[in-house]
């Protein structure tokens, strides 16, 4: 890993754990800080693992479409519009086929939260979770796995 491409990846957990913090807060992903984030991304695609503008796009309209799917047609309600607008700056931070294994990581690392909380009676079966900080925490690993 080139010096450039550490301090990128370093960026992006920063980013990432910050609209995490931010989500787990206010349960909102500001479009003021999430827009930015996919021209960023797109721009430091050579420099993180996305390894390319065309991959970097790919993932990030992929991410996004598989998002939008699920956020108006699949599930209803189990999305925000800012895990949907969340999406293509994974998508374009990791590129094909990694920013879909982020994505799934999303579901998995909820689950692994939520049965203890659910357990323990913090949480139950509809209570509203904030999902950006559990796609950060996949698309993070991803990013790091790939970096090795």
């Amino acid at each position: 890993m080139s010096l450039g491409e550490a301090i990128a990846l370093g960026c992006l957990i920063a980013y990432l754990g910050a609209l995490a913090i931010i989500d787990l807060r206010t349960r909102r992903l500001p479009n003021l800080l999430v827009y930015p984030g996919i021209a960023v991304a797109l721009a430091a695609a050579p420099l993180l693992p996305a390894d390319g503008y065309l991959n970097a796009l790919a993932g990030g309209l992929a991410a996004f479409a598989l998002f939008a799917l699920i956020y108006f047609v699949a599930a209803p309600g189990v999305l925000g519009g800012g895990d949907v607008k969340l999406a293509p700056v994974l998508g374009a931070a990791l590129g094909l086929p990694d920013a879909l294994y982020a994505l799934a990581l999303g579901p998995l690392l909820v689950a692994v939260v939520a049965v203890p909380m659910i357990v323990a009676g913090r949480w139950t079966l509809r209570s509203r979770v904030p999902y950006g900080p559990y796609l950060a925490a996949g698309t993070i690993g991803v990013a790091i796995a790939r970096s090795l």
